[in-house]
Order: structure tokens, then sequence, then C-alpha cells
């Protein structure tokens, strides 16, 4: 298995609307959530795509955080 170029990345982002999807929240809730750097998206000129890690990394925080009540 070949390793990638360093500073090449492999697709690990989709556009806001499909995060937000996969979230179960809406476009407004993730900007919020971007906006308080809950959540992480990388920018390619006017292109934001949002990591799937840090989206999970954010919905396992909130199990935690409802397993815990």
């Amino acid at each position: 298995m070949s390793t990638p170029l360093p500073g090449l990345r492999l697709a690990t982002g989709y556009q806001p609307g499909a995060r937000a999807a996969h979230a179960r929240c809406g476009n407004t809730r993730l900007y919020e959530l971007l906006a308080a750097r809950e959540v992480e998206a990388d920018v390619d000129g006017r292109s934001r795509k949002i990591t799937v890690h840090s989206t999970r990394r954010y919905l396992a925080r909130r199990l935690a955080t409802c397993a815990g009540e």
C-alpha cells in the first residue's frame, strides 16, 4: 500500500449541508459550531469542507455528555 505524498490529503471532508444532516442539526447550528470551534473545516478558496474526524469527535463528546447526565 502506498503512502500519500506529504501535504496531500485524502477526501476527508464534506460540504456543510451534508455534515449538518449527518450531525442531525441544521446549517445555522453547524455554522454556530464552526464559529465556536466545536467542529473544524478546511477552506480552499470559497469552498468549505467540514472534516469527518471533527464531526465524529463532536458527536462523541455530545454522547459522553448525555451519558454522564
